[in-house]
């Protein structure tokens, strides 16, 4: 009997943030590629240990990580996993404080876009499936109140072996217009701890809207729309609200990004 699985349940991958053996964060990252170039992306706070906005350590401990793990499908299987380990500084094994960090940052706005992108190279025995693959429709319209989908690991929850969590959400501001002067808006729902990284996809059943407004009958509608990475909101009286950092981010971290500063 086949298993038919919706290809936007591969493409994530719930992550380990560590340093050496000691795990110290969860997270959520997917895979892109670019130019036959595959990345992990995730969120920058992820792979620094520090508050986006404060740039202060998140962990009491002052703990940062070096490393991450993650998981890749089997080759050819859609119910085995293999365990892999990804450095994140390139001197990781070699120093108790590694000073050269692997990740790109946005080109124009640095870390203030809570965004990386990791250079991953094909792992033996293993397929890893890209965001492009449920990017069908990139022509597709997006609106405000529009049904949007967040796949992530909530408390580090999966939705059998390490496929995602399927959060429902609703686009809250203009997708147009950049939010705080930079390529973000947020979204209307209820996340949790351990999806900060998750790809944000629009889908439409049957048919869909393109940019120019014209209805398109018999296609559906697939589009990544951008990366997940916290909210402002948290708990009874307060609002649920998620950023949402844009694809176009992502796309100019890739194509013209700067290396990242380290937190050692």
């Amino acid at each position: 009997m086949s298993i038919l699985i919706d290809p936007g349940s591969v493409v994530t991958t719930s992550l380990n943030m560590l340093y050496k053996d000691k795990k110290l964060s969860i997270g959520t990252g997917f895979f892109i590629e670019q130019n036959e170039q595959k990345y992990l992306i995730t969120n920058w706070h992820n792979v620094t240990g520090k508050n986006p906005l404060t740039k202060k350590n998140i962990s009491s401990t002052l703990a940062v990580p070096d490393r991450l793990s993650f998981q890749l499908l089997q080759r050819g299987k859609l119910d085995r996993w293999v365990n892999c380990t990804l450095l994140l500084y390139s001197d990781a094994d070699d120093n108790e404080q590694p000073k050269k960090p692997v990740w790109l940052e946005h080109p124009n706005y640095g870390n203030d876009v809570d965004v990386v992108a990791i250079k991953i190279s094909d792992h033996a025995d293993t397929d890893i499936h890209t965001v492009d693959e449920i990017n069908k429709t990139p022509e597709m319209k997006i609106t405000v109140t529009q049904d949007v989908f967040v796949l992530g690991y909530p408390k580090g929850i999966s939705g059998s072996g390490n496929f995602p969590i399927w959060k429902r959400a609703s686009i809250a501001t203009e997708p147009g217009i950049n939010r705080d002067g930079l390529p973000k808006m947020l979204i209307d729902t209820a996340t949790r701890e351990g999806m900060s990284g998750s790809p944000v996809v629009a889908l439409s059943r049957g048919s869909h809207v393109n940019k120019n407004g014209a209805q398109v009958i018999g296609q559906d509608g697939s589009r990544f729309i951008g990366v997940y990475s916290g909210r402002l909101g948290d708990g009874e009286g307060q609002a649920q609200l998620g950023i949402v950092w844009k694809a176009s981010s992502v796309e100019e971290i890739i194509s013209h990004g700067v290396r990242g500063t380290g937190s050692f």
